[in-house]
């Protein structure tokens, strides 16, 4: 009886378990629910820039960092995501809120030809988590797509997100 006492007790923590880190790991990719129109950013040249400006737009926002590897390895697939968009009715922005020296050294080193903006104030202050954190917001802003994480690892349903925005929009071969 003991046995089967000690079997059940450990099938329970088990599940138990399993279900806690299921959870957790899915919490983690949920990006926070911010506004982004509301954080104070400017522009490498320290100029202001109101996100809640751009007319008529949809929106891809990533949060990132120069040290966040992730941000880094994804920044080729945003490069190669803006060519493949309409520029008319898209907008690719990615926001830190490093020093704009920082930002400026490393757009150079890795010769990033994304728009990068500065926060005015601390991400972490908005709810930001984890890097990178990206949001798709259609031209309602309303936002269709919101992931923490590398951006490929959510590739398929972030791109079925620019598909309904956008039927032209051709997914990556």
């Amino acid at each position: 009886m003991k046995g089967r006492e000690t079997l059940i007790g450990l099938i329970i923590g088990f599940v138990l378990t399993s279900s806690l880190s299921y959870y957790k790991a899915n919490d983690f990719f949920t990006a926070p629910k911010i506004d982004v129109f509301e954080v104070p950013t400017v522009d490498l040249n320290n100029t202001p820039v109101k996100i809640s400006e751009i007319p008529d737009k949809n929106l891809i926002v990533n949060i990132w960092a120069t040290w966040c590897r992730p941000c880094i390895k994804e920044m080729p697939y945003l490069s190669s995501l803006r060519d493949r968009l309409d520029s008319e009715n898209w907008q690719i922005i990615l926001i830190s809120d490093e020093e704009i020296d920082k930002i400026k050294s490393f757009k150079d080193k890795f010769k990033v030809d994304l728009e990068l903006i500065k926060a005015q104030e601390k991400l972490k202050d908005y709810g930001i988590k984890g890097y990178p954190t990206t949001y798709v917001i259609n031209k309602d802003r309303v936002v269709e797509f919101s992931r923490n994480g590398e951006l490929l690892l959510f590739q398929t349903e972030f791109e079925n997100s620019l598909k309904k925005l956008d039927a032209t929009f051709v997914s990556e071969q």
